[in-house]
């Protein structure tokens, strides 16, 4: 086994632990409009966040990603969000 090889590996571990630790980091939401609701959030890759939300009363649901550096955001009627440190 050579030394890229073992270069490799180490990035590897570092990436798949960068994922583990954005998925475990789960940022709270507020939803600032009373008529949209939050129905599922996801992590995406190192530092994202797939936030699904609707109209209350509404089958349809909406799709906003945002990044680790994102605080508002404009979709839904407004979401603030808080990460943890």
């Amino acid at each position: 086994m050579g030394w890229l090889s073992k270069a490799a590996g180490v990035l590897a571990a570092g990436y798949v632990a960068k994922r583990a630790h954005n998925a475990v980091s789960r940022p709270t939401v507020i939803m600032q409009d009373p008529d949209y609701e939050l129905v599922n959030m996801k992590a995406k890759g190192t530092g994202r966040w797939e936030i699904r939300y609707r109209k209350k009363g509404r089958i349809g649901t909406d799709l906003a990603t945002v990044s680790r550096n994102t605080t508002h955001t404009t979709h839904g009627g407004g979401i603030e969000i808080h990460w943890p440190d």
